[in-house]
């Protein structure tokens, strides 16, 4: 690694995560096999990050797609369609 050494910022992690393009978890588990030592305190703390912006992700899918759920039941009576997914229309059949 030639630029580690050289490294002018404060946060190493976060560094080697931009550099190398990965997450921060991943950039622990890198730095530490290369034989950089990391304070559990702060490994504790990027997991429970990575862990709480996981659930927000599954959160926020989960709203879209109850909201998509109720998007096709306010339209079904206008198109004549119950189970929009059942549909399976190619580009071609698309009828506009």
């Amino acid at each position: 690694m030639h630029w580690i050494p050289k490294y002018p910022g404060k946060n190493l992690v976060r560094g080697y995560a931009r550099h190398f393009g990965v997450n921060l978890p991943c950039a622990i588990i890198e730095l530490e096999m290369l034989g950089h030592k990391i304070k559990q305190s702060y490994k504790d703390n990027i997991y429970a990050h990575e862990e709480a912006k996981q659930k927000r992700t599954l959160a926020r899918k989960q709203r879209q797609a109850e909201s998509q759920g109720i998007y096709e039941e306010f339209l079904a009576p206008y198109t004549g369609y119950s189970d929009f997914e059942s549909l399976d229309l190619e580009d071609d059949e698309v009828p506009f």
